[in-house]
């Protein structure tokens, strides 16, 4: 037993210790860019010493990504529920809303994960992760109801992956300035019109199925 709960004392200590080197490697970034920040800034800020760093992270990238993963991890399981529902234009409206949130809420930190990308094996390896993540929340809507899609299922998911990216949110939010909701309506917009099938009149899918049971 006293072995056992010395083995778990050491283990919060390392998650603690962690936590302390993300955490300070986000309020630097907070103060400048992170292409300028070094090891030694990192470590000073988490009161420890550059070789404690190196011992829990392999570089600057990888503390980069634990945050990432961190944050991910709270994201991820709410945003595969949201893209359920009985409605593909709901739960495309979900998935867009979900994933632009995110992006909100993250905007500074995820344009510096973006840009270190190019000079960091592991970020550009965790980006790869996202958009394949990202593919399976398209996935989950397109499959759930094929007869809606005018294109192929693959070409489908592609289109969604692109319109939801974050490179999309920041051309409208930041070059084109529209504000949150006009950059959720632009996107659902442009889903509907080159995306979704209409029937007679124009009509989705589902608001003829409304219709008809209306009318019932």
């Amino acid at each position: 037993m006293p072995r056992k709960y010395a083995l778990g004392l050491r283990e919060a200590r390392v998650g603690e210790t962690r936590d302390c080197i993300v955490a300070s490697l986000l309020r630097l970034m907070a103060c400048g860019p992170y292409d300028s920040i070094t090891i030694g800034q990192i470590a000073r800020g988490a009161d420890v010493a550059e070789k404690t760093v190196h011992r829990h992270f392999a570089s600057k990238g990888a503390i980069f990504v634990a945050w990432a993963e961190s944050a991910a991890e709270a994201e991820s399981a709410r945003l595969m529920e949201m893209v359920g529902g009985d409605c593909p234009r709901c739960a495309t409206q979900r998935l867009v809303r979900g994933l632009f949130r995110v992006y909100e809420e993250n905007s500074g930190r995820m344009w510096d994960f973006v840009r270190a990308g190019s000079g960091s094996e592991g970020i550009a390896a965790y980006q790869a992760d996202f958009v394949r993540f990202r593919r399976r929340l398209a996935s989950v809507v397109v499959d759930g109801w094929p007869a809606v899609w005018r294109l192929g299922r693959e070409r489908t998911v592609q289109l969604l992956v692109t319109a939801t990216s974050f490179l999309t949110w920041k051309a409208l939010r930041e070059q084109s300035e529209l504000t949150e909701e006009e950059a959720v309506a632009a996107v659902l917009d442009g889903i509907e019109r080159t995306l979704m099938n209409r029937g007679p009149g124009g009509r989705h899918p589902e608001d003829q199925m409304e219709q008809s049971a209306d009318a019932r």
